[in-house]
């Protein structure tokens, strides 16, 4: 969701305002009118989504499906009979921090934006 000053003219009188938790981005002109503006208040945390592509593995049940911005995300490590975990793939965004420590991969806190991750096999 992309936040823009839409009521202009309500918003320009205004001292604080508030983003919305669904907000991800703020269009560079929402505040240009806003001349009494002294505080902009962020959501705490947002949201993002991960989408794992297994290529014939399994992924433990209590894989994260989401992971906020106000904390590391520790991915775990899928299993697919007769073959090793060899990594992984990375589609991120620039804003996302990912850490890889071996087969383990961590979005790191501050991060943001959808991440994809495309499993790597090695045949046993």
């Amino acid at each position: 969701m992309h936040f823009m000053a839409t009521k202009v003219l309500k918003m320009h009188l205004s001292t604080e305002v508030t983003i919305p938790s669904k907000v991800t981005t703020i269009g560079s002109e929402a505040f240009c009118l806003c001349h009494y503006l002294t505080e902009v208040t962020l959501p705490a945390s947002v949201k993002y989504k991960i989408t794992y592509k297994l290529e014939g593995g399994k992924q433990q049940k209590a894989a994260a499906k989401t992971y906020t911005t106000d904390k590391d995300c520790m991915l775990p490590t899928p299993t697919r009979d007769g073959y090793s975990f060899s990594g992984g793939e990375k589609n991120v965004p620039h804003t996302a921090n990912i850490k890889q420590t071996g087969k383990t991969l961590t979005i790191k806190k501050g991060s943001t934006g959808a991440v994809s991750f495309t499993a790597t096999w090695i045949k046993k």
